[in-house]
């Protein structure tokens, strides 16, 4: 929203970064993080004759939860080239959740943005907010 705003009044690309927490929850979704744990926990409560399935549920939860953290300590580390190792780790994971490669492509330049350029603050409240009390009043 705020770069599809940007773009419309001033015509070009300015810099900007993009919100680090929204991109957290998308990668939620993509690996059905919550889903998961719930699914863990509800085989938890259960009698425990189904370990086989406990342990394919919590290898499962594992993964995705490993996949959120690299993503969030991808994005917070202040370096590019650090970020950049953390994004081969997470290549691996490409095969089994291609949406996540799609969603790495299509956003990654504009959510380490703060790396590349240091005078970007890595979080855009000011702007979101801005652009939502203008949108409001428009």
């Amino acid at each position: 929203m705020l770069e599809k705003s940007i773009f419309r009044e001033l015509s070009k690309d300015i810099p900007h970064q993009k919100c680090l927490k929204h991109a957290l929850d998308n990668i939620i979704k993509i690996v059905g993080l919550l889903q998961k744990k719930k699914r863990l926990q509800k085989l938890t409560r259960q009698s425990t004759l189904c370990r086989e399935g406990y342990k394919i549920a919590e290898d499962e939860y594992l993964e995705a939860q490993r996949i959120y953290l690299v993503s969030k300590e991808m994005f917070y580390c202040k370096r590019l080239k650090d970020s950049l190792k953390l994004l081969k780790e997470l290549s691996l994971y490409y095969n089994k959740y291609p949406t996540l490669r799609e969603f790495f492509t299509r956003h990654l330049d504009k959510l380490l943005t703060h790396q590349e350029k240091p005078e970007i603050s890595k979080t855009n409240k000011i702007s979101e907010n801005v652009n939502r009390q203008l949108m409001r009043r428009l």
